[in-house]
């Protein structure tokens, strides 16, 4: 057994790196590192690294599980949203991916500048949106940023991009 201290730099990179919702062997990593190390050290981790990140361990199925991260819609829905340049803000970042059709058989074709462009300026937009002082503010446009861009990656998922020719 190994205290988290001695770790090598690839494999506490790799924990730090987990993202559950982006990585599709994040439980494969964790089944790799987590009994390579003592119990006071997984403690840490379980602690420090994946409970801030969704992920929990159950005793009884002995697997790690991690929970959704809110959608953009939840966070409308569930907080009380009280800066409307911040409502803005999110509505323009759901607008970027559901202002398209559904998805089908055949992925659909999107102009890759285009797409960065109108991502680039609604995050833009989030970012000069004045706030308070007040953390909860703080707070909800960094959850409407992460939850935007969560839904956007699994959006990119399912199209293909347009690239101009002659670009680099």
């Amino acid at each position: 057994m190994q205290n988290i201290y001695n770790l090598n730099t690839d494999a506490i990179n790799r924990l730090t790196g987990i993202d559950p919702t982006l990585s599709p062997d994040w439980q494969e990593i964790l089944e790799e590192i987590i009994p390579q190390l003592d119990e006071e050290s997984q403690t840490i981790v379980k602690n420090t690294i994946l409970s801030p990140k969704g992920i929990t361990y159950s005793k009884s199925t002995g697997k790690f599980f991690a929970q959704k991260p809110k959608t953009l819609a939840q966070i409308l829905q569930s907080s009380a949203l009280h800066n409307k340049q911040l409502i803005k803000a999110a509505h323009l970042l759901q607008d970027i991916y559901q202002a398209t059709p559904p998805p089908s058989d055949t992925p659909q074709s999107y102009d890759a500048l285009l797409f960065i462009d109108e991502l680039e300026s609604a995050l833009s937009y989030l970012d000069k949106v004045p706030i308070s002082s007040e953390r909860h503010e703080h707070k909800q446009r960094n959850a409407i940023r992460a939850a935007s861009l969560y839904e956007i990656a699994d959006w990119i998922d399912t199209i293909t991009f347009k690239m101009p020719k002659n670009i680099r």
